[in-house]
């Protein structure tokens, strides 16, 4: 099931085995600039671009306390709340 709200919504058959690869931006990663591009492929290719240049930023994850807290939220939907198989 497809559905969108504020972003797109995709609710695979819980009958069939779904691979999904899922990435996410971290606050302030992104640099604030409008591409004008002709797809929103080509979009996401600028922003990855310009994302891969980048000299600084939040670097949140390097902070030890805070790649647990990430790492032990993932593991706790998949045991604890079995949404999913990492």
């Amino acid at each position: 099931m497809f559905y969108r709200r504020k972003l797109p919504h995709w609710h695979p058959d819980p009958a069939e085995e779904t691979l999904l690869f899922v990435t996410w931006p971290l606050a302030g990663s992104i640099p604030r600039r409008r591409f004008l591009e002709s797809s929103a492929g080509r979009t996401f290719l600028a922003l990855d671009r310009e994302a891969d240049k980048a000299a600084f930023g939040p670097v949140w994850l390097r902070h030890a306390r805070i790649a647990a807290a990430v790492a032990d939220a993932l593991q706790y939907g998949q045991t604890g709340r079995q949404f999913y198989a990492l």
